[in-house]
């Protein structure tokens, strides 16, 4: 639903499969991009760290993570999520 531009019915899912197997790293990180795609960053940056906190062998989170803090001009703290 993502791909097909659904955000708020894939928001919806992921967090049902979520609610399932909190450790389903896939489904965090769609939940992540969709609401990302929702401009919902406050609660994107919430999610990443949940999705750290559960699998933190997933380097992709940290990358998104500090990605997600540059574009909103938290460089340092950016920064700091990737060394």
């Amino acid at each position: 639903m993502n791909s097909l531009g659904r955000f708020s019915e894939a928001l919806q899912s992921f967090e049902k499969a979520l609610d399932l197997d909190k450790e389903n790293a896939l489904a965090s990180q769609n939940k992540m991009t969709a609401i990302q795609n929702l401009e919902k960053f406050n609660k994107s940056i919430h999610s990443y760290d949940l999705a750290i906190k559960n699998n933190p062998d997933v380097a992709e989170n940290y990358f998104k993570k500090a990605w997600l803090l540059y574009k909103l001009k938290k460089l340092e703290e950016a920064i700091g999520k990737i060394f």
